[in-house]
């Protein structure tokens, strides 16, 4: 037998096995579609997030500014953390 044969037989087979057992082919339809969907909502929100370009000028010239950890740990700016770390190092 062909490929194509066997494939039509066993759809077939399966068609007339869902339709014998309609409980099961309506919870099968809807775990399919219920997965497709979040799957579609999933990776809208990637796409709209985290795929899609920056909406500056000029995004390639944007740079990441790193804090230190004082201002990290008191919530603060990076110029008044480095202003504070100043005062509290010893005088030579």
């Amino acid at each position: 037998m062909y490929p194509l044969e066997n494939f039509a037989r066993d759809l077939y087979r399966a068609m007339r096995q869902l339709i014998r057992s309609r409980e099961f082919a309506s919870m099968a339809i809807l775990t399919l579609a219920f997965g497709i969907s979040a799957n579609f909502a999933i990776f809208s929100i990637v796409k709209a997030v985290l795929l899609r370009p920056l909406p500056y000028r000029h995004p390639e010239r944007l740079s990441w500014q790193k804090t230190s950890p004082i201002a990290t740990q008191a919530h603060t700016s990076t110029p008044i953390a480095n202003s504070m770390l100043a005062a509290t190092e010893p005088q030579l």
